[in-house]
């Protein structure tokens, strides 16, 4: 078992005079026989922390006979010989449950029983402290018969609840336990309860029917109620509506912790009124489902365990079939109420056989068990083993040992913490944690670096060091009865390695370099195909390495190169102004310029000679350039200029002897130009280029445009055009460019420009402008007397008409796009009735331009 520190105990016996023991050893040598062995190892099993034998001069430990041949009394099955047990406290002292055949087995003052009571053997409880130096108390449990301790239990004051078999009428019990009367048989099981400092037995009770039994393992629950695991041959009591096999040879009892009363017992197996299996492991989870093991041992020719056949099974079982001597694993829900799950476990062969040579096996809370087997007996290698496990075979030619672990998964609450993606990472990457937990609706997850713990479902953490963390996830559900489940994870962190194969480099000559990646134990992969730490370069080139540490990569590259001449060019001449660089031309030299600059390339902005000497080692290069910067051209075509009607103007570009472009295509020094436009001129001198342009505007004749109308009161802006340096004299008296006129009239202006004088005149008709525009009757007598006959609208400036007659029922009678065309009064050739009709008229006018204006109004005909 393994305690709260993680240290693994280890109990047993042995008959040696030289069992490794510890300094300051409880007892450091065998009292004689076989005696009681207790060891205890370190976490990763490196180190003995503590080991003590405890007995006296007879066998202790032995269950009636160590020859495995050999059954009688309480020895029933084949390896009960072994049985006894070890627990731990939250203190970390240890309790043990064996049998002894010493009359002077060590016992403590004030220990409830210090004396052997007889038969072959009394069952012994004791405690011993951590470093198992003292023992802190032990007792003889037992009467005149025989009889064995096999499992304990804790309750919350750490008094001791301890099962076994006896055969012994005068077996100790309490008043108002369950019996207090030996039940009969060749032996009864047994459960009694002891105070914490073994001085006192707070209850005891036998357990059993007229023929044999015996209890082999007790657990408790939260509630500290007490469950037995144990064989019968009788007729054992089946509590009401509880699962149960009826005559089966297993039973299941669970009394109230003061063993006064039966809270429920059942039995389960083939029916066959005789023990199926031999039981090995059990355990009371916390939902206070019942979870047992045992084995079949119909194969072994020794003691009275029965066969595996006809034992129950669950439609999800490991394996469904048996050659009745494999192992069986059954579990009962909550109060017995019903099977849960049943499975066979063993070889498929006919005489292949798995068992236990004594000793106890465990489940853990979360309905996990742990078993040790002596499997594959025969020599067989059918024993179920899973991929990669350390060994898929029986290596050898009878029985082997095998370990199970096997989770039932049958609780609703698991947690499931799984790493992405990986659990091992680079530092720098982030770790994302995927959370396959089933039945909770809380997460607690705990970092292992002192980060502050995460709430979230499936959080992802960055980790700062390196090194190896823990992690861990509390999976949560408080309205069930298994209100957590946890589980750990191991994330190792590694740092990326760092890569420097130099900088880049020249050789004088030839090439020898040798190039080391670093970081020794690493995997290598070079360019050349080399997966070694360092490689020798031999040739110029270009060389590179990625280096990888687990998940972790990291490369570098290095140039190397031969000295040669460094090629500043052909000598150069630029334009002022500009800038020229120079490259050595070879990564990796130490560059000296004229300059006294020392890098591989420089700016120049000035004319004058340049050199730079190049070197690797003793070896140098050196190489010359004349650079000449020369002045730009300067250009300049002058201001803006105006023209008259019958005038041009030379524009000369200057710089004789240059290259010269003009947007009009010319290519010579000067143009003519006679006509408005901007002009330019891009002159080259060698590598220099200058530009300029000029705005020419040619005057024709002054234009004020046609003749224009007032409207209404709005004034008219007459605008004589912008002309470049020139004064405005308008008729008005005004000197602007533009003037507003409100009064009809003939006005002039006269525009000088210096060189030339330009002159126009512009009429104004102030009109009807601003007039009602349509003048309408509103009563007309068409009856041919020749007077007022038609109905007309009558109008000034008037550009477009449409008039519209309609009766008082919206029909349209008339129609008429001709302001001189009215209506005489007729529809469809008939004169109309004396009444009132409705007009509409659509028209527009000199001042309303495209804008369409609309009256409507009405005439009455009176004839």
């Amino acid at each position: 078992m393994v305690d709260n520190n993680d240290d693994l105990l280890v109990m047993g016996r042995s008959y040696s005079n030289n069992f490794p023991v510890t300094i300051g050893a409880y007892q450091i040598s065998n009292a004689g026989g076989s005696d009681i062995v207790v060891s205890k190892f370190n976490s990763s099993g490196t180190a003995l922390l503590a080991s003590s034998y405890i007995g006296g001069s007879g066998d202790d430990g032995v269950n009636i006979s160590a020859v495995f041949t050999v059954t009688a009394s309480l020895k029933y099955n084949y390896g009960d010989d072994g049985r006894s047990d070890i627990i731990a406290d939250k203190a970390g002292n240890y309790y043990i449950a064996s049998m002894t055949q010493s009359a002077n087995f060590p016992t403590t003052p004030g220990a409830f029983q210090k004396t052997f009571k007889g038969g072959t053997q009394d069952g012994c409880v004791f405690k011993m402290n951590a470093t198992l130096s003292s023992l802190q108390w032990s007792t003889y449990l037992g009467g005149a018969g025989d009889d064995a301790c096999y499992s304990l239990a804790l309750d919350a004051g750490n008094n001791i609840y301890v099962s076994g078999g006896t055969g012994s009428p005068d077996f100790p019990t309490t008043a108002g336990a369950l019996k207090t009367v030996y039940q009969g048989g060749m032996s009864d099981g047994f459960v009694a309860h002891l105070n914490s400092s073994g001085t006192a037995l707070l209850q005891s009770t036998f357990i059993g029917t007229s023929a044999y039994d015996q209890s082999y393992f007790v657990q408790t629950d939260r509630n500290f109620d007490v469950y037995l695991f144990g064989q019968t041959e009788g007729a054992y009591p089946v509590s009401g509506g509880v699962y149960n096999n009826p005559g089966s040879g297993q039973f299941i009892h669970k009394l109230n912790p003061v063993l006064s009363t039966t809270l429920y017992s059942t039995v389960f197996g083939s029916g066959t009124a005789h023990p199926n299996i031999s039981p090995s492991a059990f355990m009371v989870d916390t939902c206070e489902n019942v979870y047992t093991s045992g084995w079949g041992g119909q194969c072994i020719p020794y003691g009275n365990t029965g066969s595996t056949t006809g034992l129950p099974v669950t439609a999800n079982a490991f394996q469904s079939t048996t050659n009745g001597c494999d192992f069986y694993f059954f579990v009962l829900k909550k109060n017995a109420a019903s099977l849960w799950y049943a499975s066979y476990f063993g070889g498929g062969g006919s005489n292949s056989e798995g068992h236990v040579d004594g000793g106890t096996s465990r489940f853990d809370k979360n309905g996990v068990i742990y078993q040790s087997v002596c499997a594959g007996c025969g020599g067989s290698s059918d024993f179920p083993t899973t991929p990669g496990a350390w060994s898929t075979t029986n290596k050898s030619s009878n029985c082997n040992n095998a370990v199970i672990k096997l989770a039932f998964q049958l609780l609703n609450l698991h947690a499931v913490a799984l790493a992405a993606p990986s659990d091992t990472l680079c530092l720098g990457s982030v770790s994302h944690f995927t959370n396959a937990s089933t039945g909770a609706h809380n997460y607690l997850w705990n970092f292992g670096d002192g980060s502050p713990r995460d709430t979230s479902t499936a959080p992802s953490h960055l980790y700062a060091k390196t090194g190896t963390y823990t992690v861990s996830l509390l999976a949560i559900d408080s309205g069930s009865c298994k209100i957590s489940d946890s589980t750990h994870l191991i994330i190792l962190v590694v740092a990326p390695p760092i890569v420097n194969i130099g900088k880049d480099t020249l050789s004088c000559g030839t090439v020898n370099v040798t190039l080391n990646a670093g970081n020794t134990g690493a995997t290598y992969f070079w360019n050349t195909g080399a997966g070694t730490q360092t490689i020798q370069a031999t040739s110029p080139g270009t060389y590179w390495v990625r280096v990888k540490n687990g998940p972790c990569s990291a490369s570098d590259t290095m140039k190397i190169g031969v000295l040669t001449k460094p090629k500043l060019g052909n000598d150069t001449t630029l334009c002022l102004g500009t800038a020229l660089n120079l490259n050595a031309g070879i990564a990796g030299g130490v560059y000296l310029w004229s300059t006294g600059q020392t890098t591989q390339n420089i700016p120049v902005q000035t004319s004058g000679i340049y050199w730079v000497d190049v070197s690797a080692g003793a070896c140098h290069q050196r190489d010359t350039i004349r650079v000449t910067f020369n002045p730009p051209p300067v250009v300049d075509l002058g201001r803006d200029t105006v023209l008259c009607s019958n005038a041009s103007l030379i524009l000369d570009a200057g710089n004789p002897g240059c290259i010269y472009n003009w947007n009009t295509g010319a290519s010579s020094q000067t143009i003519d130009v006679a006509s408005t436009g901007v002009y330019r001129v891009t002159v080259t001198k060698g590598m220099c280029r200058q530009s300029d342009s000029v705005k020419v505007t040619k005057l024709g004749t002054e234009n004020l445009g046609p003749d224009q109308y007032l409207c209404g009161a709005q004034p008219l802006r007459i605008d004589a055009g912008y002309v470049p340096n020139a004064t405005y004299y308008w008729s008005t008296g005004d000197t602007t460019q533009i003037i507003e006129i409100a009064d009809s009239g003939h006005y002039w202006v006269r525009i000088n420009t210096g060189l030339c004088v330009l002159n126009d005149t512009i009429f104004i008709d102030g009109g009807l402008g601003g007039a009602p525009g349509l003048y309408i009757p509103n009563a007309f007598s068409p009856n041919a007397d020749g007077l007022n006959d038609v109905f007309l609208a009558q109008g000034i400036d008037v550009t477009s008409f449409d008039m519209k007659i309609f009766n008082r029922w919206g029909e349209l009678f008339f129609e008429s796009k001709d302001l001189f065309k009215g209506w005489d009064g007729t529809y469809q050739g008939q004169f109309v009735p004396n009444d009132i009709y409705v007009w509409v008229i659509e028209y527009t006018n000199i001042c309303s331009r495209k804008d369409v204006l609309q009256r409507v109004g009405h005439v009455m005909v009176d004839r």
